[in-house]
């Protein structure tokens, strides 16, 4: 794995990431809290908070094998590097994906948030950086990721898999828990799934996230408390509150021309 770093006409710009055979990755993206801690009240019939998942991308794999049963964890990487396992339909698979508008925004103030991840710059470096080719993830950049994806759900039918979006589950949250509670197939009671609903709300989980006194070492590279700064507002079009219209119409250019031939139904407010 080798070193490569991002820059741009102002010595101040710069981000630092890896790449491993040919692919951009950065050292830390947890995310997806929502939807994990929504999984695990489903799975084990409790509403406690389960704080930061177990993510794949960056922990020994050996560890999965000592996790209680049933297990979750998250991963990040793009299609083509996912276990042949998880392509074949033995795990079970849970997508989500938001309007990248929203996204560049939430990852922005993420990484803005925290020490240590090799990025220095503002949000139009971080904009540019974005929309390259070169902006880590795990494995691509954000239309590489849609688009291999897509690509891939349509090669293995195999896959036991669930495709739901941010917006979605702002909008109709009841709905896509049991969306969820049906494609697990734990089978909770109304009462306990409109629990559910109560307990994921935003303002709760942010909370809960601000009372956890035991988060993993793993994460004071980043932050000095331990705890993955995460929960910031938690809404859909926050992107029209920082994109100027010069940013918006260079990223619509940008996505046209990125994403010819693929069809992606996103809400952007």
């Amino acid at each position: 794995m080798e070193l490569a770093e991002f820059v741009d006409d102002i010595p101040s710009n710069k981000c630092s990431y890896k790449r491993f055979q040919g692919r951009p990755f950065h050292r830390i993206v947890p995310g997806s809290h929502w939807m994990y801690n929504t999984i695990q009240m489903l799975r084990t019939g409790t509403l406690t908070y389960s704080g930061t998942p177990f993510v794949a991308d960056f922990e020994d794999l050996g560890w999965v094998e000592t996790m209680e049963t049933p297990r979750t964890f998250l991963t990040h990487l793009t299609f083509p590097l996912i276990p042949s396992d998880a392509k074949s339909g033995v795990p079970k698979i849970i997508f989500l994906s938001r309007n990248p508008k929203d996204v560049l925004v939430s990852y922005f103030h993420f990484i803005d948030s925290m020490i240590n991840t090799g990025f220095e710059g503002d949000f139009s470096f971080f904009m540019k950086f974005f929309l390259s080719e070169e902006f880590f993830s795990s494995g691509a950049s954000w239309f590489t990721y849609m688009k291999e994806w897509a690509d891939g759900i349509k090669e293995y039918p195999e896959m036991r898999i669930l495709s739901l979006t941010y917006e979605d589950f702002k909008k109709d949250t009841f709905g896509c828990i049991k969306t969820l509670d049906d494609f697990l197939v734990v089978n909770r009671s109304v009462a306990f799934l409109q629990d559910v609903e109560k307990h994921i709300a935003f303002e709760n989980l942010k909370n809960d996230h601000s009372k956890i006194t035991d988060q993993s070492a793993r994460w004071t590279v980043v932050d000095k408390y331990g705890k993955v700064p995460i929960y910031r507002k938690g809404r859909v079009g926050d992107w029209k509150r920082k994109f100027t219209v010069a940013q918006n119409e260079c990223f619509n250019a940008t996505y046209r021309q990125k994403m010819a031939g693929y069809h992606l139904d996103f809400d952007y407010e």
